[in-house]
């Protein structure tokens, strides 16, 4: 019955990350899709979400640390992995970075926010094309 439902939806709390975990979703899907034909091993949207998981634990590791919370878009590395690959960008921004001077920063890290961000990278570089 339709009043069951509406119980039980009331006593199960709400995700406060359900959107932002949509989000995140649908830019993992999009950079896995943009290159999944792509015969490169390792598979480039694979390696851009694991280089963007590493990015998010150095952050959970040292969340002070501005360091980790900020990215140079100059840096070779990053636009070689993540930056210059398409959908790497929109991935970054939607795990919560912002664009500002030249750099992805994420200035006010929410640590139970970067824990799930992380299992869903994690997630998706292990399953790839199936995620």
């Amino acid at each position: 019955p339709p009043e069951q439902a509406t119980a039980a939806a009331a006593a199960k709390p709400a995700d406060p990350y359900k959107e932002k975990k949509l989000e995140l979703g649908s830019k993992l899907r999009d950079i896995i899709s943009f290159h999944r034909n792509d015969p490169t091993s390792p598979n480039p949207g694979t390696k851009a979400v694991e280089t963007a998981n590493k990015y998010v634990e150095n952050i959970m590791k040292n969340p002070t640390e501005d360091k980790f919370r900020a990215i140079n878009l100059e840096n070779a590395a990053f636009q070689r992995l993540v930056g210059g690959k398409k959908g790497g960008m929109e991935m970054m921004k939607a795990i919560g970075f912002v664009e500002a001077d030249a750099k992805l920063r994420m200035d006010e890290p929410d640590a139970k926010w970067l824990e799930v961000a992380s299992g869903e990278l994690q997630t998706c570089a292990k399953r790839g094309p199936f995620y």
